[in-house]
């Protein structure tokens, strides 16, 4: 977690428990009376409003050099910043070299209403009285925006576990390439992180993956992984990808008996370009001195390819925080 505040309790009671910026405390609350409403399918979990979080995740764009040659390169840069005496993101800089795209219709994430905001009631409209001898003008149905540069996720959004996430890749890696990057079989790349050493990680929806890893203990890890999803297991659109990799962890073995529920902190997409990235928080039980994750999604859709990155990291970890941080610097797409 990031800052204090009141969250679902992590133990699966159905009041909220206070978490004082480091640890939970045994204070409770009753929720809110409001239910949220239910969210869509696994490629976008269900989310629903929580108590919001401090903290910052600003996208800006600053201009580089063109790659040379044929070869389109993707940087986003991610700078890391303390509050409340843990890092968490503080700004991003995107950077995305390629063509427009043909805009297609893409599925939104319905986000919950603002309960501080009233409806407006709409006053009387005079109408023109119809000319019988004119036809009827043809009208188009409205289409929702799709802003480049709006957050797909509002922050404070809670992403439930997903139950049956597609299972069909096997090909994970664990190899650092002689340029010191781990790179997926897709073309992404990450630099190594520091105390990270290379380790197949198999995320059953993740294919042509590539990942590094940190261990504590026997039974819990960090790790850092790029790969490709596919649109036939439902993975359509940046910003409904992100939540769905976020859901999809949740409910598989990773951390099965352990965590059901991530709030979303930032998210952020590319002014240009379908590129998202959104960070999130995981309160972990039964793990001995971990109390929560700390969890970054990259999301990348190119030449019809998705491309992903997936890091977790346990938010007490500094040095390991810190490692994630400096690798995702530099993230290239070749």
């Amino acid at each position: 977690m990031s800052a204090p505040g009141w969250f679902p309790d992590p133990s699966g009671g159905p009041n909220l428990r206070y978490w004082d910026g480091r640890h939970w405390t045994s204070n409770t609350s009753p929720p809110p009376s409001n239910t949220p409403p239910a969210g869509p399918g696994f490629d976008a979990p269900a989310a629903h409003s929580a108590p919001q979080q401090s903290g910052s995740f600003v996208g800006v764009t600053q201009t580089l050099p063109r790659a040379s040659g044929a070869q389109i390169n993707l940087w986003l840069w991610i700078a890391f910043g303390v509050v409340v005496a843990m890092i968490i993101v503080v700004a991003a800089w995107l950077l995305f070299f390629r063509q427009t795209p043909t805009p297609t219709p893409t599925p939104i994430i319905t986000q919950p209403a603002d309960p501080t905001t009233e409806a407006s009631t709409p006053g009387p409209i005079d109408e023109p009285t119809p000319d019988p001898t004119t036809p009827a003008p043809t009208t188009t149905p409205s289409t929702p925006s799709t802003s480049s540069n709006e957050p797909p996720v509002k922050a404070g959004t809670v992403i439930d576990a997903v139950a049956g996430c597609p299972a069909t890749a096997s090909d994970a890696i664990g190899v650092l390439g002689a340029d010191g990057r781990f790179a997926s079989g897709g073309g992404l790349s990450v630099a190594a992180a520091k105390g990270f050493a290379a380790t197949p990680v198999q995320y059953p929806w993740i294919h042509q993956s590539n990942s590094q890893s940190k261990l504590y203990g026997a039974n819990w890890m960090a790790s850092i992984t790029v790969g490709t999803v596919r649109a036939e297991d439902g993975f359509t659109e940046t910003g409904a990808t992100a939540v769905a990799m976020v859901g999809c962890m949740l409910g598989s073995d990773f951390y099965a008996g352990h965590a059901t529920q991530a709030i979303v902190s930032e998210s952020a997409r590319a002014p240009e370009g379908d590129v998202v990235a959104m960070t999130a928080n995981v309160a972990v039980t039964g793990v001995a001195d971990i109390d929560s994750d700390y969890v970054y999604i990259m999301t990348i859709l190119q030449g019809g390819v998705m491309h992903v990155l997936v890091s977790t990291v346990p938010a007490s970890d500094d040095p390991g925080f810190t490692a994630v941080g400096d690798a995702v610097t530099d993230v290239r797409l070749a």
